[in-house]
């Protein structure tokens, strides 16, 4: 694809104007990388992995509800790992005590690479508001530069993607129904609260959420952990209040690395009072994602637990034999680590699979040969901490991509694109869990690690194949 440099310019300036973009640490901020024409996907591959979507949210929520099978199951990691260990006990705490009052909200994404699931996300799981804008980014291509939309890149039907819209709809409404228990809030404005990481850098991810909700009609506020230490209060019926502010739904963007909890004062330990802001919110009444239940449930820990369970298993969350089959067909080979792992991996079949800990974002994958060089440094009570995934086997395009990055033009080799599907499930407002939308992250074949942040991936949409 040919590209003019004021063409280029003027998709920089889009990207910017909408908010697709990262906040740099002098308060500037850059574009997003993104490509200039979609990913294609056939209808009957997208159908098979809305429903796969859908059946591992529906497992999740199940699960998250069944306590002493997550208490059991976790028992045996949580030990090995600080965080987990630190989150585990107040949740064993908030099941003792049968103290948990907040209603809990899964917000999920499940992504797929080459229809094979890479992990479920139901803590922190951002960017569908840069989903929905890729889908517009790309149209806006198609009708503003006419002669590109004659290109074969741009040759089928788009794949519809209201992941923004769909989510803030459904927030709206939960905070609504939250607020309604009382009366005496009848004319009070619903209020949402993103609780942040210090310095964040997504901000404008989460912003775009921020400003849907506020067009809904629904107060939105900002808070890192270290703020509610210090602002939360309990008042009648166990309502939350931060500040002067009323708390229907409360919506985690943190919490899921060791950092976010210390303070400046110790950069070496968690610090129990940020730990336990975790444990107090779930004892309000408010709507709550992701609880700590959810996190346990989308680690990858649990995943590799799950892939080796039974049909007859799954049913105990209520998936049926045939959804089994259908599920289990997006589910690559998973093993734990153990004193075996050395022995059975060698120079030659090390390139066969991907060594993961238990960490959430980018940078917590190790390949080929520094496998076993891990494996080597870790001690038995470290293995818990890691699990072996089978490396995916990408389905590349062999034809050169398009692409946009540091407001460069750029063209990608052998192309493999990561979908991520969105689900929302509340009993409050659903009777079964319902898509959202979808993400797509593009990037070559020959980059393993590193993504949209680092500028290795590529914010991407779908169009069905002609």
């Amino acid at each position: 694809m040919s590209i003019e440099a004021t063409t280029i310019s003027n998709c920089v300036d889009w990207a910017l104007g909408h908010g697709l973009a990262f906040k740099n640490s002098d308060e500037s901020s850059r574009h997003c990388p993104f490509t200039l024409s979609p990913a294609t996907i056939t209808r009957e591959d997208y159908a098979d992995l809305q429903e796969a979507s859908l059946l591992l949210s529906r497992a999740v929520c199940a699960l998250t509800q069944d306590n002493e099978y997550l208490l059991n199951v976790m028992a045996k990691m949580v030990k090995t790992d600080p965080l987990f260990d630190a989150l585990f006990a107040r949740y064993q705490t908030l099941i003792d005590e049968g103290s948990v009052k907040a209603t809990p909200v899964l917000i999920m994404r499940s992504d797929f690479l080459s229809s094979i699931l890479v992990e479920v996300n139901a803590i922190a799981a951002g960017m569908a508001p840069f989903g929905q804008l890729m889908s517009q980014f790309h149209q806006y291509m198609a009708t503003q530069f006419p002669e590109l939309s004659k290109n074969k890149e741009f040759s089928g039907d788009w794949v519809p993607n209201q992941a923004l819209d769909n989510l803030a709809e459904q927030i709206q409404s939960v905070c609504h129904i939250i607020k309604n228990k009382h009366q005496e809030e009848a004319d009070r404005t619903p209020t949402f609260l993103m609780v942040i990481q210090d310095h964040e850098d997504n901000v404008f991810d989460q912003h775009l959420l921020e400003y849907a909700l506020q067009r809904l009609g629904i107060r939105t506020i900002r808070k890192t952990l270290k703020e509610l230490a210090i602002l939360m209060e309990t008042k009648a019926h166990d309502r939350l209040w931060i500040s002067e502010y009323l708390i229907d739904m409360v919506y985690l963007r943190c919490g899921y690395c060791f950092s976010d909890y210390q303070t400046e004062d110790d950069a070496n330990n968690m610090n129990d009072i940020l730990l336990d802001v975790r444990l107090k919110l779930e004892q309000h009444d408010i709507a709550m994602s992701a609880t700590l239940a959810q996190q346990f449930v989308s680690s990858k820990y649990m995943q590799l637990h799950l892939f080796h369970l039974s049909r007859d298993q799954w049913k105990r969350w209520g998936i049926t034999e045939s959804e089994y089959d259908r599920l289990f067909h997006h589910l690559i080979e998973m093993r734990e680590v153990n004193k075996k792992s050395i022995k059975n991996l060698n120079e030659n079949n090390c390139d066969e699979w991907v060594l993961k800990n238990q960490g959430e974002g980018g940078g917590h994958c190790i390949f080929g040969l520094k496998i076993l060089e891990q494996l080597k440094t870790l001690s038995s009570e470290q293995y818990p901490q890691w699990v072996l995934m089978r490396k995916i086997q990408k389905n590349t395009s062999n034809s050169q991509v398009s692409a946009v990055n540091q407001g460069k033009f750029v063209q990608i080799e052998k192309l493999n694109s990561e979908i991520g599907f969105f689900t929302f499930y509340c009993s409050l407002i659903n009777t079964k869990s319902s898509l959202c939308g979808y993400l797509v992250r593009s990037k070559s074949d020959m980059d393993f690690e590193g993504g949209i942040h680092s500028g290795k991936g590529f914010l991407d949409s779908l169009l069905y194949k002609a």
